[in-house]
Order: C-alpha cells, then structure tokens, then sequence
C-alpha cells in the first residue's frame, strides 16, 4: 500500500492511502471507511435512496452528520431541489483532508467548496441542541457504536435532539450495523428510533468489505420505500431488544457482546 497521508488527530488516527491496483481506501482510528470501488454502494444506500422520497420537494435544507471525506455532501450536491447544506463532523483534521488532498479532492468531487456547503466542527450531542433552524433531510453517517462515545448518539436523548430540528414532513436515515452479524444492535437502533419517530423503515445493502449493512430512515409522517432497489427488512424479523438510552446504552453494548464472543475488529 501507497500511503498518502497518515497522521493523528486529537479524535483519532488518519490514514489515507492507495492500493497496487491504486484503489484509494481511507481508514480512521483503525477501521475501514470505505474503498473507492465500492463506496458508491453505500452512499446511494444512505444518501440517494430516500432522496427519491423527496424528489418532489424544493430547496431542501440539508444537515449532515459525519461524512468528514465529502462523499455524502457530493452525491447530494448532484439533486437540484438540494438549496444549503450543513456538515457537522468532529474532526476538523479528516474535513481539512478531504478538502486539500488531490486524490480526495477527486473521489468527492470538490464538495466542499460549494457554496451550498457550511462545515461546522463540534460533537454532535453537543451541538445539535444549539442548532435552532429546520432541516428537511438528515443524514446520518456514524460509525458502528462499538465504543460508548458513539453509542450515546443512537440513544433517545439525541434522537429527540434530532426530532426537534426536523421539519414536519422530514425524514433523518441512519447507517446501522451489519444487520446479519450485530442483528441485536441494529434491531436496537430501530426500535430507539421507533420511540421517537411515528414511522421507522429498515433497508439494508451488500456492501463486499462490510457485508448487510443495516439503514434505517425516520419520520413523523408516512414513509415510502427507499427505493426499489433496496431490502426492506421488516420490525418482526428483528430479534427482541431494549431502547437506548444514556443510563442504558443499549446499541453499544449489544454491538460490543458480539465482538467479545467473536474476536472481531470491527472496520
């Protein structure tokens, strides 16, 4: 492997570098974010199937969470009903990269240096109950909750943050975990957010380097299919599991049970 860049920030090691078959692959305290074969898959999972739920809406207002490499806010940079789009992300070293490194730069097509883009850096916990304006569309693009400072924003306490600022016909998609592999924390996730939002719908996508992952879009008001494209799964198919909440942090300690009694890294 090429390494292009690798450096640590105060949230976690960075490391960007190229294959022999110069394929580019980011890799963040550890884990894989994505490979540039395949990334495609997952951010039309995550970004472009409920966009087609909202293709007859104008000048959306769009919040972003994570997504630090640019690739969500570049594939939604492509929809015209998009107006503004705002990215809060903890890191400002990853945002700084995917806003200087070439190859980077490339892959997310500049996204942000468009002026629909605002970056915010801060915690998202933190920072969404200072947030007061209304968002049409949220993405969310976190990690796996395999450590408890990432499982504190799948519980009822952020997801209400969320509800606040979403508009009323709105609808927010989370990335979940592997829904074959961490079914209990996906099914966790789902039912969290069934605590808040009157409707919940899981879809998943076959991702090569990280298997089923799991998506779950939420709303207030009815949602339609994802997309044709996509594999619903439904409530009943998910095993039983507790709400998540701050006392009780569910989604990380059913994701962390399973890599105990599987010996694996998650990435």
């Amino acid at each position: 492997m090429h390494i292009l860049h690798r450096t640590t920030s105060d949230f976690q090691e960075i490391l960007l570098e190229k294959s022999p078959e110069d394929e580019l692959r980011l890799t963040l305290a550890g884990d894989l974010q994505f490979r540039a074969s395949e990334e495609y898959l997952y951010h039309r999972a995550i970004a472009d199937w409920p966009m087609e739920g909202l293709s007859d809406r104008k000048n959306l207002n769009v919040l972003v969470l994570g997504g630090g490499d640019g690739l969500v806010v570049r594939n939604l940079l492509r929809y015209p009903n998009v107006g503004s789009i705002t990215l809060l992300d903890i890191d400002a070293e990853v945002v700084e990269l995917a806003k200087t490194q070439p190859d980077l730069v490339a892959l997310n097509e500049g996204s942000f240096h468009s002026h629909k883009v605002k970056i915010i850096i801060g915690d998202a916990f933190e920072e969404i109950p200072k947030i007061s304006m209304a968002f049409d569309y949220i993405v969310a693009d976190f990690p796996d909750p395999h450590v408890p400072v990432l499982g504190k924003l799948h519980t009822v306490e952020f997801y209400s943050s969320l509800a606040r600022i979403l508009a009323p016909e709105g609808i927010v998609v989370f990335e979940a975990p592997n829904v074959v592999h961490t079914r209990e924390s996906y099914s966790c996730i789902v039912r969290t957010l069934g605590s808040v939002f009157q409707y919940v719908l899981g879809y998943s996508e076959l991702i090569p380097s990280f298997g089923e992952l799991g998506f779950v879009i939420a709303s207030r008001t009815a949602i339609l299919s994802p997309s044709a494209r996509a594999k619903e799964i439904p409530l009943s198919e998910l095993p039983p599991a507790g709400i998540s909440d701050l006392a009780n942090n569910l989604a990380y300690e059913y994701f962390a049970k399973w890599t105990q009694e599987s010996w694996f890294i998650p990435g």
